[in-house]
């Protein structure tokens, strides 16, 4: 006998990967957003370009949006996941404080495949050398 689970609340496996789950957030988040206008995962959104997320409300994030989808209690951990998985975080502009991976677009789950989790082991760069770029411009690309 298989036993029914509330899919509303558990919606990622939890061996599926980060930036999936991730994914998953931000879609339910958009979701409820567009229905309920300030649900409980409104503490999570991408931006209007679709490039980036920004994360609203820490504690109200890593409370209840967190443990729908991620095993992590504390928001360095979500942060050191983030890094992991090649997101950047941009430092200046409109979208200061969001998240940013080139592979994760809003509206397009495929190019997820192309993310690759850093080892830990034998990375000698630097925080400093890994930051070398600058900020993108996303208001600058075409729309998705």
């Amino acid at each position: 006998m298989q036993h029914q689970h509330d899919q509303s609340y558990r919606v990622v496996h939890c061996r599926e990967q980060f930036p999936i789950k991730l994914y998953a957030l931000l879609d339910l988040a958009s979701a409820i957003d567009a229905n309920t206008k300030g649900a409980a995962v409104a503490s999570v959104a991408w931006l209007p370009h679709g490039r980036a997320f920004r994360i609203e409300d820490q504690r109200e994030f890593m409370e209840v949006a967190v443990p729908m989808f991620f095993k992590q209690t504390k928001i360095r951990s979500f942060f050191r996941q983030l890094n992991l998985w090649g997101y950047r975080r941009i430092s200046k502009g409109i979208d200061a404080g969001a998240w940013h991976n080139e592979f994760f677009l809003r509206g397009q789950p495929k190019e997820m495949d192309k993310m690759v989790r850093i080892k830990i082991k034998g990375n000698k760069k630097t925080k400093k050398e890994n930051n070398l770029e600058d900020d993108p411009d996303f208001y600058s690309m075409p729309p998705l």
